[in-house]
């Protein structure tokens, strides 16, 4: 079965996407990786918190460290519909460093698609 992780900013309108996704599918696990604290109404989550104020390589070497214990499936689903570049760019890096491959998934008309 597939986990996935998601990233979870301030943006308006992407808690519900995010929600949308988690609850449309049947998840082995789910990471939420947030800036901000940012807690969706859905049980069964497990939260990451990074600081923002850090820099890259140091988030990026953050994330690795947390996404380590917590990533034990073979696949990996992605959604970085949320958040910043910045925050996109450490958990992209952590993950690939970890020596997992993702698929990126996201909420259409359809349901939820890997795009």
């Amino acid at each position: 079965m597939t986990i996935l992780v998601a990233t979870l900013g301030k943006e308006k309108g992407t808690k519900l996407h995010v929600k949308k996704i988690i609850e449309l599918e049947k998840w082995e696990k789910v990471i939420i990786i947030s800036e901000n604290k940012e807690r969706l109404e859905t049980p069964k989550i497990d939260y990451l918190d990074v600081d923002m104020k850090k820099r890259l390589p140091e988030l990026s070497k953050e994330i690795k460290e947390e996404l380590k214990n917590k990533l034990s499936g073979i696949e990996i689903a992605l959604n970085i519909i949320s958040g910043s570049g910045k925050l996109h760019l450490a958990v992209l890096s952590a993950i690939l460093k970890l020596g997992y491959g993702i698929r990126f998934v996201a909420l259409t008309e359809d349901g939820v698609k890997e795009i």
